[in-house]
């Protein structure tokens, strides 16, 4: 689930220095991960974004990799 008051800081931060449409688009093509490592490889050298993983559990896409297994 998105962070959107992160994923809004984000746009606004951006929006002023890259054309990268409405809110609601950023927000849309944030939820695919391609779309999201693209913009991050795009912009992250610009901006204090962290790392990738960094990056996505701030806005909120990060996944946990650990599968619990009931014994």
């Amino acid at each position: 689930m998105p962070n959107e008051e992160k994923l809004k800081s984000l746009y606004n931060g951006v929006s002023k220095d890259y054309d990268i449409g409405t809110y609601e688009e950023f927000s849309q093509k944030m939820q695919i991960p391609e779309k999201r490592e693209a913009f991050y490889n795009g912009v992250g050298a610009e901006y204090d974004l962290g790392d990738y993983k960094t990056f996505e559990n701030k806005i909120g896409y990060f996944k946990n990799n650990y599968r619990f297994m009931a014994s």
